[in-house]
């Protein structure tokens, strides 16, 4: 079944996340990149940290290829029932040529301004995000 593939990217900060929970609370089934790391992260028993989700994931894109976050979750998207899928975080070129052989390609990139992105990225206070 050719699927409509959603896919949502932009700049750390930018609100991607709010609107993939958005697409999410409209029950079409989300699958979240970073999410596709963190479980390999957790799965080979290291810390869960931005350092250690960066690490891997440039390992396995160096091993794999730049798409593999993509091949990691095609089975997902090729076995979800909906017509209709979002995937939010794809960051190259690679992972879109990979998800248009699953369907059509909506993508929606997500802009905020720099000094809002900033704001938001002090507020996470992660490791990487400004202090």
């Amino acid at each position: 079944m050719d699927k409509k593939i959603i896919v949502v990217t932009g700049l750390p900060g930018s609100g991607k996340s709010e609107v993939s929970r958005e697409i999410k609370r409209r029950r079409i089934p989300t699958f979240v990149t970073g999410n596709i790391i963190k479980e390999e992260v957790l799965k080979r028993g290291l810390e869960l940290t931005a350092e250690t989700s960066e690490y891997i994931a440039r390992e396995l894109r160096e091993q794999y290829g730049p798409d593999v976050p993509i091949r990691m979750i095609e089975h997902k998207i090729e076995n979800t029932k909906t017509a209709t899928v979002c995937v939010d975080g794809p960051r190259n070129l690679k992972e879109l040529e990979l998800l248009k052989k699953h369907g059509t390609i909506y993508l929606i990139v997500v802009e905020s301004a720099k000094k809002l992105r900033y704001n938001r990225l002090r507020k996470r206070g992660g490791s990487r995000d400004p202090k």
